[in-house]
């Protein structure tokens, strides 16, 4: 575990972000008046979030479908049969 002042941290981030991406550190701590301050590791990229999964999966018109049932109800304001 490496171990870094505030004023150290700012003035070795590239430094800092080297040593985690060439995984000679897991993560590296930050301490403010000698104590731990910050946990810093890298971005875990499964934590996205998982939007757009589904995008190009499926396809919406833009024009509204006049002719389904459940659609011409909420207009016509009684139940189509």
């Amino acid at each position: 575990m490496t171990m870094y002042t505030m004023h150290e941290a700012k003035t070795n981030l590239s430094k800092i972000g080297k040593i985690l991406v060439n995984k000679e550190e897991e993560y590296v701590i930050v301490s403010n008046n000698g104590k731990p301050y910050l946990k810093i590791t890298l971005y875990d990229k499964s934590d996205k979030p998982a939007i757009g999964i589904l995008k190009g999966k499926y396809s919406f018109s833009d024009e509204p479908d006049w002719f389904n049932d459940d659609f011409s109800e909420l207009f016509a304001g009684e139940e189509v049969i």
